[in-house]
Parts: C-alpha cells; sequence; structure tokens
C-alpha cells in the first residue's frame, strides 16, 4: 500500500526469490499509474478495498505511505483482517498508535519496520551487551548525517511537514531513536534542541537530544539532513570495560571492537546491489521479512513489535515536546 520511494526497496526484496514462503500478490496507490509501475505484471490498484476485494487471498499488507497516514493506514489493513507491516514510525502521534494497539488481535497483528535491527553488528552489540562484555555501560552516543536535496523535499507535497513527515528525527533519526530504546532501555529524561539549519521546510532539519537512560547510561542523538550527502549512521559504546563503534551508512559496520566477546564478522552485501538497493537502506530487509514469515506461522511475536514501537513513538513526541520548550 503506497508505491513511493520506500515500496521499490519492498518490491526488490519480496521480489528477490531469497525468501521462502512469501511473495509480492499485489500493488495499491492513489495515483494507479505510480502502482501499476511498481506493479509491472502483477495486479494494480487504486485504492487498498479494491486491493482486497479483488485479491482477497491477500494475508498481509505493507503499509509504506507517508508517515503521517501509517496509524490510519494499518487500521484499515487490521480491519480487513489482514496483518500489517508497517514502515518506520509506526505512526507521529501517540493517539494513532494507541488506536492500533486497541485494534490489534492474534489473526491481525502489527509488524513494524526497524530493518537496522538485523544488521550483523547490531545483532553482535545486543549479545555483547546482554553478556556485560562492555561492564556497566556509561555513555551512548548515535550520530545520523544523511544529507538530503532541496529537490528531495520538493518530491513530495508531505515532505518536511510536521503532519505527514514529521522532520530529520521523525523519518531519518527513527532508526537510531529505535535501537536505543532496544539496546539501552527506557529513557528518564532528556533535553533536545532542532533548527532548521539548510532547508526550506516545516520541520527541523538538524536535532540533537541529551538522554538520561533509567539504567544510568547518558546519551545523545544528534541528526541532521542538511549536509551535502550520506555521510554516516554511527553508535558509539562506552562501557566501564569496554568501547563499541558502529558505523558506515546505516550502523552496518564495526569500527572499534574493544569487548570481551569477539567481533561479528563483516557484513555482505547479501545481493542487494544486484537488486539496486541503496547501501543506505542497510541489508536488513530479507532478516525483517524471513522473520515476519516465522512468526506468522509459529504465532510468537515480531522481532519489532508494536508494544516496542509505542514507546518509541511516544520518546519521539517527548523530544519534540522539550524542543518547543527550548
Amino acid at each position: 500500500m503506497g508505491a513511493g520511494r520506500v515500496a521499490r526497496v519492498h518490491s526488490a526484496v519480496l521480489r528477490s526469490g531469497v525468501i521462502d514462503g512469501i511473495r509480492l500478490a499485489a500493488v495499491c496507490d492513489v495515483e494507479l499509474e505510480r502502482a501499476e509501475k511498481l506493479a509491472a505484471g502483477i495486479p494494480a490498484f487504486n485504492g487498498l478495498s479494491a486491493m482486497v476485494s479483488g485479491c482477497p487471498d491477500i494475508d498481509a499488507i505493507a503499509v509504506l505511505t507517508e508517515s503521517g497516514h501509517h496509524a490510519e493506514h494499518a487500521l484499515q489493513v487490521l480491519e480487513a483482517g489482514k496483518h500489517a507491516i508497517v514502515e518506520k514510525p509506526v505512526d507521529l502521534t501517540n493517539a494513532g498508535v494507541d488506536a492500533l494497539a486497541a485494534r490489534e488481535r492474534a489473526d491481525a497483528r502489527v509488524a513494524v519496520v526497524h530493518q537496522n535491527r538485523f544488521n550483523t553488528a547490531v545483532v553482535a552489540l545486543a549479545a555483547a551487551l546482554e553478556h556485560g562484555a562492555l561492564g556497566d555501560v556509561v555513555t551512548v552516543a548515535a550520530h545520523v548525517a544523511w544529507g538530503r536535496s532541496e529537490e528531495y523535499y520538493r518530491s513530495g507535497s508531505w515532505r518536511g511537514t510536521r503532519k505527514l513527515d514529521g522532520g530529520a528525527l521523525a523519518n531519518q533519526g527513527v532508526h537510531h531513536l529505535d535501537l536505543l530504546l532496544h539496546l539501552f532501555g527506557p529513557v528518564a529524561g532528556l533535553h533536545a534542541l532542532a533548527h532548521r539549519m539548510r532547508h526550506t521546510i516545516e520541520c527541523e532539519d538538524t536535532l540533537s537530544v541529551l538522554l538520561d537512560f533509567a539504567g544510568g547510561a547518558q546519551g545523545v542523538l544528534q541528526v541532521t539532513t542538511a549536509t551535502d550527502r550520506d555521510y554516516e549512521g554511527s553508535l558509539t559504546v562506552t562501557g566501564t570495560q569496554g568501547f563499541v563503534r558502529l558505523a558506515g551508512e546505516c550502523l552496518n559496520r564495526v569500527d572499534r571492537w574493544e569487548a570481551a566477546v569477539p567481533p561479528p564478522a563483516p557484513e555482505r552485501d547479501p545481493g542487494y546491489s544486484a537488486l539496486g538497493i541503496p547501501s543506505l537502506y542497510g541489508y536488513g530487509h530479507v532478516a525483517f521479512y524471513r522473520d515476519f514469515v516465522d512468526c506468522v506461522r509459529t504465532s510468537v511475536p515480531f522481532a519489532c513489535t508494536l508494544a516496542e514501537a509505542r514507546e518509541t513513538v511516544r520518546l519521539l513526541n517527548g523530544i519534540y515536546d522539550s524542543c518547543r520548550v527550548s
């Protein structure tokens, strides 16, 4: 549902033939011509109801529309009796996520796409932290420097808007925000600043936030789209007995590993280059869909549950509230 920029990634992965038990069955978009272009030989529709009527055997629908419509559209998917795969962030509002949580049930669940959780380096760091291989975590620093041009923001009327996009943190930085909660637990306090440094948009293109984790660690997250190109998506963790820095464009490379467990092997491109998927999206979508298939078959929780995504959205809005106060 939705045939824009990120839909091309999902389509390529689902058509790759490397994931057993799932295939792309149809595409819908409010612009039928765009849906037909992405569909390329499979049914295309101009709306969800038409797609569900035309392809009643569909088991799940990926919601790849504008961020501000995610909860609204995912609710429609659940009401149609289908599982909803929802791109990050699951919504921009706490109320939207709460409405989804109230509607989710065993035969119509929500899986949220935070594909960087599946990165080899991130999985290794999570295991190292679980085993105390860095001692107690003292500081955490996450940095996102992904360039976005004026043409990017003008490519859709929703981009850069508060209602539908949410700004650099909600669109680009939410990957790291999710991982900070996933790896280091809840946040007890924060202080944030946001500015428009380069772009003429409604929302911020640059944001910094200090985080006081309930577990005792101090953290900082900085996100900007005001640079000329994609430089990095990094995470640096300092412990009482270790130090790890993950980098690359999207946390897919180990820059430094000083821990009581061995570092992971370098992540290899699983054919993504041949599929035409930019490296900025990481290599996690194949693993995400494999997890989705396994979880549906076995009725176990998804790798990123709606309950977890709900906490990410609450923190996201808490950061924006702090920016307005500042």
